[in-house]
Order: structure tokens, then sequence, then C-alpha cells
């Protein structure tokens, strides 16, 4: 019922408006549906969904601490890739890039780097420039946000997500993966050779001379050293 969502849009709004009441925490709970409407067919709930999202970005960013950001991020990744939705994975772009920019130095999204490469890695490829220059910054701060944290990473599930998109049909994503795995050996080094099967099965039998490049680089510098170098025969 279009009336009810553009009511429920209103009230939103007006709630939102009042300095006594504070919706960021109750934002999760409804954040799903402001996406929905993005899509909506009606101008006028279309443009008060985008204008409501963008109000509450500009609320997280001015206050991060009263967000509930694992929650917002689990609800704004599959966005971000949703086919046939171009405006509403540009939003989800730009909420994600903003949610990793405020997050970096406090390492609360450590759990959620493998999930939201899952977003990233196809965004590289997108046809769409803003989508695909966000999905390269966020990349970007995912790399330092691995490279400077102390806490422990989820390095099966980021080693999976890895090399899946590695076998995604577009270059730029598996030239992206490939960096990732550069990424990980220069920081876990040990824990990469120990999975290298699954990494250099696929990308060894690459189409693209810029895949195959960038594989032979990580294979020799993986090589420099001896005992990996035993262990990267084996796998080829």
């Amino acid at each position: 019922n279009p009336f009810a969502r553009q009511f429920l849009l209103g009230w939103i709004s007006v709630l939102d408006s009042v300095p006594q009441i504070e919706m960021l925490p109750y934002l999760p709970e409804f954040l799903d549906g402001l996406f929905n409407m993005v899509s909506d067919e009606k101008p006028k709930i279309n443009t008060a969904a985008k204008n409501t999202l963008n109000a509450f970005l500009q609320e997280i960013k001015a206050n991060p601490s009263n967000a509930d950001i694992r929650s917002l991020v689990t609800i704004v990744i599959p966005r971000c890739t949703s086919e046939g939705e171009i405006e509403t994975n540009l939003i989800a772009l730009t909420w994600l890039h903003c949610i990793v920019r405020i997050s970096v130095k406090r390492d609360m999204l450590i759990p959620f780097v493998h999930s939201i490469l899952g977003a990233v890695l196809p965004s590289v490829a997108n046809d769409t420039d803003e989508i695909k220059e966000l999905a390269i910054k966020t990349n970007t701060l995912l790399e330092k946000l691995i490279n400077v944290t102390d806490q422990e990473i989820m390095f099966d599930e980021l080693l999976q997500q890895i090399s899946f998109q590695v076998c995604s049909k577009f270059v730029h994503t598996r030239l992206a993966a490939l960096r990732w795995a550069f990424l990980l050996y220069d920081k876990y080094p040990q824990s990469l050779v120990d999975n290298l099967e699954n990494l250099f099965a696929i990308t060894l039998t690459d189409t693209s001379s810029e895949v195959l490049t960038l594989c032979l680089d990580l294979m020799a510098r993986i090589g420099q050293n001896e005992e990996y170098f035993l262990k990267l025969m084996e796998c080829i």
C-alpha cells in the first residue's frame, strides 16, 4: 500500500526530527524497509526514502557511537549487489564505505571483513563508475584495516571468500582478490601457504594475462622462502 509506506516514512522523519528522541539505536529494525522503498515505483516514496536514508547516514557520521554498526553492516551488505537495482546498490555502497571508514580505527568490523568483501570485490567491476569508485575506496580501507589490526582475523573465512572471488567472470574482481592474497601472505605467510592449493588451482588456468602475471608474481614472492618453495611445488 503506497499510502501506508508514505505514512510510515513521514512518521520516521518526524520522530527523527525530535531532539529528545534518538532514532539511531532503532535503525536496524527498519533500515531494510527503507532500502526496499528506494526501488518503489512511486516517485514520492522513492525520493522520501532516499532523503531519509541520507539523513540517517549523516547522523551516523556525526555520532557513530550511537549506532549499532555491526547490525547495520549486515543489513547493508546484500543491498550492495542486489541485481537490477543500481540506485539501491549505489546507496548501499555509500553506506558501507561510510561504515568502514568510521570503523577502521576501532576494529569492530574485523569479524565481518570476509562478508564485506563479498559485496565490495564484485562491485569493483561494476559498469557504473560511481559504484566502482566507491568499491575501490572501500576495498582500500579494508586492506588498511587488516594491515593495522592486532585482533585475530577469521582467516579461513577470508581466504574462502578470496578463493571464491578469483573465480569471478570479471577480471577486475579476480585481480582485486589476488591482491588480497598478497596482503594475507605478507601478514600471515604460514596460514596462506598451508592453503595454496585452494588458490593456485584456479588462477594458474586463468585466461587473463593480467591475472596470470599477478599469480606468477605471488608465486615468485612465496618461492623466495625455501620452505615455502617446496610447499609451492607440491601445489603446482
